[in-house]
C-alpha cells in the first residue's frame, strides 16, 4: 500500500489484474498527485527552488532520500481526471506554486520508443506552462545492455551529484523534428560483394536456410561452422572460408549429445563455437530474444572475432513479436541486417517450410514474408529426387549474384559426405510443390527414359515391352513410366496391325500430337478446382465442354496403348454423400448408343486408377480412390479415313 494522505492510498497487486493493471485505488477516487511525507510543504510553495517531476513513487522517493525536490505522477496521464465527460486538471497541481518556478520532467529512458508517453509529456508541458512554469526535461540514458533505465535506477548507479550534471533540454530542444539521412550515390564506394561461400552465403548478410522438417539443415549449418573454423574447402571444392569463430543459438537440440558431437564428427575446432543460451541481466535470466538483445549479441560478436552466426530456428527467438505481421518482422529483422553489414558476419537463420504445396515455394517461408524479402540469399534443403538416402542443398534466391548449383549429400558415420558435382535436371520449385513421392517417382522414369533413349537415333523405333521390363525391374511403375513417356513427348505406335507390338520413338512428333505441357497445365488447374467426394468428381466431369482439354495427347489414328471398354465407374463416398453405384453397372448397356472405348492414358490422365473386372490393378496408384473397372479389348483396324475425334466427350458418369 502506498499512503498519500490520511484519506488516499495505492494498492499495488502481486499480479495484475484481468485487466492488466497493477494499481488500484478506491473507486471513484480519482488521480492524485503523490507528494512524499518528508517534503515540507513550504518548499512546494518557493518558487525559487527547482522541482522534479517523475512517474511512480518508488523513483520519487529515491529522489527525495538523494535532497531532490520531487513529486510523482501515478501515471504519465495522471495530472488530469474527468469530471462530467471533461478533462481537467487534478486539484493537487494547485498545491504547487508554479510560477516563475523551475521545473524538471524526468521520465524513463523508453520514452521515445513510446509514443503515447512521448504525447503525455508534451500535454504535460503545457498544463504547466500554462501555470506560468519554465518546464525543462531530462533525458536519461539506457543502461549498458540498452534496458530501460529510470530515475531511480540512474540514482542507484550514479548517485545526485551525476544526476545534476545531465544536461537540462527545452522540450522542443530535447526531441528536434526529425530530419532524412541520406547518403549521396556519388560520395559511396563501390565494393565488390565478399562471399563466405560462392553464390550460397554472403559476408554481411542475412540468409536462410528453408526446408521440410528432418532432413538435416541443423547439420548442413554445423558442417559449414566446422569448416570455418578449421579451414577446410567448401563442399563444391571452393577455397576455403576466412578462420573464424562461430556462435549458435539453438532452441531445438542440446549441446552435450547433438551439438558436439555433430562437431566433432565434422571435425570442427569446439574451441572457436559458442553457444548462447540466455541472456544474465542484473541478477536474473531470460531467453534472447533478436527485438531487444541485439546489443550483448553485437558485443559477442565482437568478443570473439565471429564470422557466422547460425540461429535455429529462427522463429524460436522472436520474441513477443506478430510474426504474421509484415511491418512488425521487418522492424524486427532490419536491425539483425545492419548489424551483420557492419560487423562483416554472416547471419544464417533456419526456418521450416508450411505445407501448403499449391503456393509458390518463397511464398511457404512460415508466417510473414517479410523473412523471405530480407534475406539476401535463401538455400534450400530437399530429399534427392532419385534417391531418398541423399539431401539436395538448393538455391531459391540469390539477390547478390546468380542462384548456385544444387549439391547432393548423404550422412555417414553423424557427418555429412559430399558430392561436388552439381546435380542435373534438378528444379528446385517443382520438387518443394509435388506432393509426397510424385516426383521422385515421375523424375526417376523421365531420366531412365532420357538414358533410354540417349543412344537410339532419332526418329528410330523400340520396342515398348522391352522398355516396360526394364523399367519394371528397377522398381519404376507403369504409371510413372507412361507419365514420363508423354511429358516427353515419346511417340507410340503399333506395328504390324491390331495384333502387332507397340513401338515407341523420341523424334519429331506424329502428325495431331503435342507435347503434354498444354494438358498437364490444364489438369492441374482442374485438380486445384475439382471438388471432393463422389457427386463432386460427377460434376466435375460433366461441366467439361471437352475432354481433350485434359487427355494427353493421342495419335488420331491409332490408340496409344491398349483401349479399353469401361465396364463401371467407382469413387470415393463421402459419408453424407448418395449411395455408391452399382458396380455391375455397365455404362455402354444402352442399345441405342455406341460402344465407347478409352485408352489407358486418356483414363489416367482424368486422375483415375484403372483396374480389370477380376480386381487386377492395370494402371495408377494403388490407394487411388478414383477407381475405373474396365475389361480390355482387341481395338479394330482402324479406317484410315475415319477422322472422328474419341475424346469429343468424356465418360457418362450419370447413375
Amino acid at each position: 500500500m502506498i499512503p498519500y494522505d490520511e484519506h488516499y492510498s495505492r494498492v499495488k497487486l502481486d499480479t495484475p489484474g484481468p485487466d492488466g493493471k497493477a494499481y488500484r485505488t478506491r473507486k471513484g477516487e480519482g488521480n492524485r498527485l503523490y507528494i512524499p511525507p518528508c517534503i515540507d510543504p513550504q518548499d512546494l510553495m518557493d518558487p525559487t527552488k527547482i522541482l522534479h517531476l517523475t512517474e511512480g513513487e518508488k523513483k520519487c522517493l529515491k529522489a527525495t532520500q538523494e535532497g531532490l525536490l520531487c513529486v510523482a505522477l501515478p501515471g504519465v496521464w495522471s495530472f488530469r481526471r474527468k469530471v462530467h465527460g471533461k478533462s481537467l486538471a487534478i486539484p493537487d497541481l494547485d498545491r504547487i506554486e508554479w510560477r516563475a518556478r523551475v521545473v524538471v520532467i524526468v521520465y524513463d529512458s523508453d520514452l521515445t520508443e513510446k509514443p503515447s508517453v512521448a504525447w503525455a509529456e508534451h500535454e504535460l508541458v503545457k498544463e504547466l506552462r500554462y501555470r506560468g512554469a519554465k518546464v525543462f526535461v531530462v533525458r536519461l540514458p539506457t543502461g549498458e545492455k540498452g534496458e530501460k533505465c529510470g530515475l531511480d535506477d540512474y540514482l542507484v548507479a550514479f548517485g545526485a551529484e551525476q544526476f545534476k550534471t545531465l544536461q537540462m533540454f527545452s522540450p522542443e530542444e530535447a526531441d528536434p523534428k526529425p530530419v532524412a539521412i541520406i547518403e549521396r550515390l556519388s560520395d559511396v564506394q563501390t565494393e565488390p560483394v565478399e562471399w563466405l561461400w560462392r553464390n550460397r552465403l554472403a559476408r554481411g548478410k542475412l540468409c536462410l536456410l528453408i526446408g521440410l522438417p528432418g532432413l538435416g539443415k541443423s547439420m548442413v549449418t554445423l558442417d559449414l561452422i566446422a569448416r570455418m573454423t578449421k579451414g577446410v574447402n567448401l563442399p563444391d571444392g571452393d577455397p576455403p572460408m576466412p578462420v573464424a569463430n562461430a556462435i549458435t543459438l539453438s532452441a531445438e537440440d542440446a549441446s552435450a549429445d547433438t551439438i558436439k558431437p555433430r562437431l566433432e564428427a565434422a571435425g570442427a575446432d569446439c574451441n572457436r563455437v559458442v553457444r548462447i543460451r540466455a541472456i544474465r541481466t542484473l541478477d536474473r535470466e531470460h531467453e534472447f530474444s533478436l527485438k531487444r538483445d541485439l546489443a550483448p549479441l553485437e558485443a559477442l560478436v565482437v568478443g570473439e572475432g565471429a564470422g557466422l552466426i547460425v540461429i535455429d530456428p529462427l522463429s524460436a527467438y522472436l520474441g513477443a513479436v506478430n510474426s504474421w505481421s509484415e511491418s512488425d518482422m521487418r522492424a524486427l529483422l532490419t536491425p539483425l541486417a545492419e548489424m551483420a553489414e557492419r560487423l562483416r558476419v554472416s547471419i544464417l537463420g533456419i526456418t521450416h517450410l508450411t505445407k501448403s504445396g499449391d503456393r509458390e515455394v518463397i511464398l511457404r517461408v512460415p508466417n510473414s514474408i517479410a523473412h523471405a524479402a530480407a534475406a539476401r540469399q535463401i538455400l534450400t534443403l530437399t530429399e534427392h529426387p532419385l534417391d531418398r538416402e541423399q539431401r539436395v542443398l538448393g538455391s531459391l534466391k540469390n539477390n547478390n549474384g546468380p542462384k548456385a548449383e544444387p549439391l547432393a549429400f548423404t550422412v555417414k558415420d553423424g557427418a555429412l559426405a559430399w558430392d561436388p558435382t552439381p546435380v542435373t535436371g534438378y528444379n528446385v520449385d517443382e520438387v518443394l510443390s509435388a506432393k509426397p513421392g510424385e516426383s521422385f517417382q515421375i523424375q526417376r522414369a523421365i531420366d531412365f527414359l532420357k538414358g533410354t533413349f540417349k543412344t537410339v537415333p532419332s526418329g528410330q523405333w523400340i520396342p515398348a515391352k522391352q522398355v516396360e521390363e526394364e523399367a519394371e525391374a528397377i522398381g519404376i511403375t507403369r504409371s510413372s513410366l507412361f507419365r514420363a513417356r508423354t511429358n516427353l513427348g515419346i511417340n507410340t505406335k503399333r506395328e504390324g496391325g491390331s495384333k502387332g507390338a507397340y513401338v515407341w520413338s523420341l523424334g519429331t512428333p506424329l502428325q495431331g500430337s503435342s507435347p503434354k505441357t498444354e494438358s498437364m497445365k490444364s489438369k492441374e488447374s482442374m485438380k486445384s478446382k475439382e471438388p471432393m467426394g463422389r457427386q463432386g468428381v460427377m460434376d466435375s466431369i460433366h461441366s467439361m465442354d471437352s475432354i481433350d482439354s485434359i487427355s494427353p495427347p493421342i495419335d488420331e489414328t491409332r490408340p496409344s496403348s491398349p483401349v479399353l471398354e469401361v465396364v463401371a465407374t467407382e469413387v470415393s463416398v463421402e459419408p453424407d454423400a448418395a449411395p455408391r453405384p452399382d458396380p455391375s453397372y455397365v455404362m455402354d448397356e444402352d442399345p441405342n448408343r455406341p460402344p465407347r472405348h478409352w485408352t489407358t492414358d486418356e483414363v489416367l490422365a482424368w486422375g483415375y486408377s484403372i483396374r480389370l473386372t477380376d480386381g487386377t490393378l492395370l494402371a495408377g496408384p494403388s490407394d487411388n480412390p478414383r477407381v475405373m473397372v474396365v475389361k480390355a479389348i482387341e481395338p479394330p483396324e482402324p479406317d484410315p479415313n475415319d477422322t472422328v475425334d474419341r475424346l469429343a466427350s468424356a465418360p457418362d458418369m450419370d447413375f
